[in-house]
């Protein structure tokens, strides 16, 4: 049981007194708010608008909202406490809660119970596996044997040694030498030959080092590992059945808009340096029950920020089709890095406010499908079977552009695209069609 499990119903029991601005009452389903406010802090007509649930005592939920917020999130954004910063809320939590924390990096989960009494198992095996794991492998980045993999993360991807600390990093020097550590601190031998089951073949081999995946309650749930070898492929091996819904809620609580980037590492250094909301895709999809499990969480946009090399343009190309055919009602942004870099390189090298400025200036689904078409369209002679498949691919994006912005934007790249490049024997003919399809340009001119 970790400390969490401790804390939460302790919050649960005293909801009243934890969180007094909703004036809760107690309901024989848990707690009814009697405020009249709603989670995000509007005011309502009436009250009973925010629950907590007895057999959900770690959430906040708003039916006016459609969404829910955990005490982890909200009370760190209620208290002026950064939600990454684990040491800080958890503390925080556990003096909310009357609970006493060991007097040790608190994340490990343990709860401080004085002096260990005969056959009691140290207060390490109290803690979740794979975090005492974690912190283990993160004390082992810095022996002597892990001195290529430091040098790999200073010099080669440009981090600082606070960057790491952040980031929590690790390094697993062997299967074995981890195996040996969870035994002497107390660990069963079932319970961890069940965790380094997870591990895959090359892990602690060809694979090293070590990056936590966390998931909602910011608990670690993986490890994704990577090669400092540069021709070894592939360069990133997951644990085994780990669940990568869960783990794109590795992020800053209360997010509306996300930015979903690659890999571990490129969402691990912006959270670091304070971009909560960018959370790693993990692979090269996105499922339509992520999107689904996003959207119930409240958000509502997303930004694509994948690789500038031919895997991202690939991923980003299936991540649209499936967001346009499947679940329009998200909002799509693009931002588009230069050719060959990362989110990782731009804010190691550019800085992070470079990063942000990328986001800020990311280009509508609209925009970018109309751009990219045009683009395709003064690359080939426009014949009339070119303008054909030309219609054909406009009104299937145009089917998933449902908010009129979007639309707008997509139709005004087509017809300057049209304008430049269309002979003006078929000109007016094309638009027609095209005009067909969409809007016409009276309408779209109302909602620019």
């Amino acid at each position: 049981m970790g400390v969490l499990d401790i804390i939460y119903p302790k919050l649960f029991d005293a909801a009243d007194q934890i969180f007094p601005e909703f004036q809760f009452q107690a309901h024989e389903s848990g707690w009814v708010a009697a405020a009249k406010r709603d989670l995000d802090g509007s005011e309502t007509k009436q009250g009973g608008k925010v629950y907590i649930y007895r057999d959900r005592p770690f959430r906040l939920w708003s039916h006016r909202l459609g969404e829910g917020l955990s005490f982890w999130g909200y009370l760190a954004e209620r208290d002026g406490l950064h939600p990454q910063d684990s040491k800080a809320v958890l503390q925080q939590l556990a003096g909310l809660a009357g609970v006493e924390l060991a007097d040790r990096y608190p994340s490990a989960g343990a709860i401080s119970s004085g002096v260990r009494s005969r056959g009691q198992r140290p207060v390490e095996a109290q803690q979740p596996i794979l975090q005492a794991a974690l912190q283990w492998m993160h004390e082992a980045l810095y022996s002597a044997e892990a001195a290529a993999v430091r040098r790999y993360l200073t010099q080669q991807r440009g981090y600082s040694s606070e960057d790491i600390e952040q980031m929590q990093l690790g390094f697993l020097p062997s299967r074995d030498a981890l195996e040996a550590h969870l035994l002497k601190v107390g660990y069963t031998a079932e319970r961890v030959q069940a965790c380094l089951g997870s591990f895959g073949y090359y892990m602690g081999k060809s694979h090293k080092l070590m990056i936590p995946v966390r998931g909602r309650r910011q608990q670690v749930i993986g490890f994704c590992s990577r090669t400092i070898i540069p021709t070894l492929e592939p360069k990133y091996v997951n644990t085994k059945g780990l669940d990568k819904t869960a783990a794109l809620f590795g992020y800053g609580f209360g997010c509306e808009q996300l930015v979903l980037v690659e890999g571990v590492l490129d969402a691990a250094i912006a959270q670091a340096q304070g971009l909560t909301q960018v959370i790693p895709l993990l692979g090269s999809s996105l499922s339509l029950e992520q999107l689904k499990q996003l959207q119930g969480e409240g958000v509502y946009g997303i930004t694509l920020c994948l690789d500038g090399d031919r895997a991202g343009a690939k991923a980003r190309k299936r991540i649209i089709e499936r967001i346009l055919t499947q679940m329009p009602q998200m909002r799509l942004r693009i931002a588009t890095l230069p050719k060959g870099s990362d989110p990782d390189e731009m804010i190691c090298t550019a800085g992070i406010d470079a990063f942000q400025t990328l986001i800020d200036l990311a280009e509508g689904i609209g925009a970018y499908c109309g751009r990219r078409l045009a683009e395709q369209m003064r690359s080939k002679p426009f014949t009339v079977d070119v303008r054909d498949r030309l219609l054909e691919r406009c009104a299937k994006i145009e089917r998933g552009l449902i908010y009129p912005p979007d639309r707008y934007d997509f139709q005004q790249q087509m017809q300057t695209a049209l304008d430049k490049r269309i002979p003006p024997a078929v000109y007016e003919q094309t638009l027609l069609h095209l005009q067909d399809r969409l809007a016409t340009p009276r309408d779209l001119g109302q909602v620019a």
